[in-house]
């Protein structure tokens, strides 16, 4: 199983549940393309390639693959569930060869470099795939680009980096499951994304809840290891406001509020179910 993720204000998508489907390149337009068994022969339309050899003893991990541009973070891809060829095709090739080209990533001038870690560290004591390098227990390449190509060993010894200084907001993700009564055509839904101090930093609404599974993408809003929480509501009394849970047990909208903590990435609230939890909401932008 493979498991890709391009992770660069706050606009908002509202997106319907997706089918996943299989291919040997897995294409984020405009971002990058991966490829196992090496980087293809030819040209391309990318300016970047990545190419990472000998990373078999690594396999089922979580790789990231950061671009710096002057000690400043420019992009990441992350690759998770990565297995040998040889493991899904049932023979004795056991090498891990990965490649990713990079579309429009060296954009503008300066020096520009390449850092690849492994996030699952032997030790315990280090949290498994939060996004953070954590050395000596992780394993991190520092690489440099030279004509639009850079190359990862994993067999040679790990030469560790620098983080950057810092790292562009992270994204938050929500799939909801289970809107039925809510997918009539006239009802909407809209979301609040909350920081500690009580600021607003993310919003979405989808204005007309058609189907029951959606999906619901903010990006570039999240701070790294926070705690956020999140307001949202369908408009169960379609006026096209928000309308109280009324004392007694009378109409009102069907109000939600949530809290998590972000990780190194932002956050994806996979599957979250409709559920009759209600919760007044204290105040609603819109």
């Amino acid at each position: 199983m493979l498991a890709i993720k391009r992770l660069a204000g706050a606009a908002a998508l509202m997106l319907p549940a997706l089918l996943a489907a299989s291919c040997s390149a897995i294409t984020n337009p405009g971002q990058y393309v991966f490829f196992e068994g090496g980087c293809p022969l030819g040209s391309d339309e990318s300016d970047l390639q990545v190419e990472l050899f000998n990373f078999e003893a690594h396999e089922d991990k979580r790789i990231e693959v950061r671009l710096i541009r002057d000690g400043e973070f420019v992009l990441r891809a992350v690759l998770e569930g990565i297995d040998p060829i040889g493991t899904e095709e049932g023979n004795a090739d056991t090498s891990l060869d990965l490649c990713l080209t990079f579309s429009d990533a060296l954009d503008f001038a300066g020096s520009y470099q390449v850092h690849t870690f492994v996030d699952c560290a032997e030790e315990e004591s280090v949290p498994c795939g939060n996004g953070d390098f954590e050395p000596p227990g992780e394993d991190g390449w520092l690489s440099g680009v030279q004509d639009g190509y850079a190359e990862v060993d994993g067999s040679i010894a790990p030469t560790g980096f620098d983080d950057p200084a810092s790292f562009p907001p992270g994204d938050f993700q929500l799939d909801v499951r289970g809107m039925h009564v809510h997918a009539v055509g006239t009802q909407h839904f809209a979301l609040n994304v909350i920081d500690p101090l009580g600021n607003v930093v993310g919003f979405a609404r989808v204005p007309k809840i058609v189907e029951p599974d959606f999906t619901v993408f903010i990006q570039e809003v999240l701070q790294p290891d926070t705690d956020y929480t999140v307001e949202m509501y369908a408009d169960f009394v379609k006026n096209g406001i928000y309308d109280p849970i009324i004392a007694g047990g009378g109409s009102g909208d069907h109000s939600w509020i949530k809290s998590f903590r972000s990780n190194g990435e932002g956050m994806i609230i996979e599957s979250w179910d409709h559920d009759t939890n209600f919760e007044d909401l204290d105040s609603f932008t819109f």
